[in-house]
């Protein structure tokens, strides 16, 4: 049996938003109240019905390898894409399942994956600095590192990739299905009307010329479909689903002090390979 991790406190509301979202996690519609429940300088933790995020400036994340619980670190952030888990055809190394890209604190580019499973085309986040616009995300479906490069510019300063699941914001939902389909998912856990794993995904969402992520984990088992629409009812522009079920991790300071989520499997807590972390806390 999967349970949650300890440290739920009582939250302080801030400020607090309704909106309307038809949710499809259960067939069942739903209104989702966004609250600001703790805003520190450099990011804000809300949380929906459904939901709990860290919404941060896509200059404050960072794509890390781990290998270990979330919750075992000192980091805030929340679990990454999907990965390989440590096999003996594998040397007993974990490994990401798709695009994973990160930049090393000496500045060097430090890649960890470069294509996706399959060579699959998958939704995946790239952050980058622009000398006069400063650090700017995009979501867009790529097969492998090269094709981030050849699409957004060999020589940009790139700070992240990151591959998941493309959720086709701008996109009706039937565009969602087949674009799903058309990435290559083989296991029932993904399926976006299944109901039987917590989520994880990111979202972006542009405000007055800025990229801000939206880093998104459910508070109980949910579907995609869910993710997707309360992304789209937050404002966000594009997005992309993680891995999930006992992968599904978060960590931060909720105002009330160290939040920390994570569920056990046979009694262990799942080392997860990556993460996207916060670079500034405060």
């Amino acid at each position: 049996m999967l349970k949650k991790v300890k440290k739920v406190t009582q939250l302080a509301l801030v400020s607090a938003t309704v909106f309307a979202a038809s949710i499809v996690g259960g067939n069942v519609e739903t209104v989702q109240a966004a609250k600001t429940v703790h805003k520190a300088n450099s990011y804000e933790y809300i949380e929906t019905n459904d939901f709990r995020v860290i919404k941060t400036h896509a200059s404050n994340i960072k794509a890390l390898k781990i290998d270990t619980p979330l919750i075992n670190t000192r980091y805030f952030g929340i679990n990454g894409g999907l990965f390989n888990f440590p096999e003996e055809e594998n040397g007993y190394k974990s490994s990401a399942s798709n695009i994973f890209w990160e930049k090393s604190q000496v500045g060097k580019p430090y890649t960890l994956n470069e294509r996706n499973t399959g060579n699959n085309y998958r939704g995946t986040l790239v952050t980058f600095k622009d000398p006069i616009e400063g650090t700017k995300a995009v979501i867009k479906s790529y097969r492998n590192t090269s094709e981030v490069k050849a699409d957004l510019g060999a020589n940009l300063d790139y700070r992240n990739m990151l591959g998941g699941g493309n959720l086709y914001l701008k996109n009706p939902q039937s565009v969602f299905d087949a674009g799903f389909n058309a990435e290559g998912w083989d296991s029932r856990y993904h399926h976006p009307r299944y109901t039987g794993a917590t989520r994880t995904g990111i979202g972006l969402k542009y405000e007055n010329g800025k990229s801000y992520l939206y880093l998104m984990v459910s508070k109980y088992d949910t579907s995609l479909y869910n993710l997707r629409n309360t992304m789209i009812n937050l404002g966000c522009n594009e997005g992309i689903w993680l891995d999930g079920g006992i992968s599904s991790q978060m960590r931060v300071n909720n105002g009330s002090g160290i939040f920390e989520f994570a569920q056990k499997y046979e009694g262990q807590y799942r080392s997860i390979h990556h993460a996207v972390t916060l670079i500034n806390t405060h």
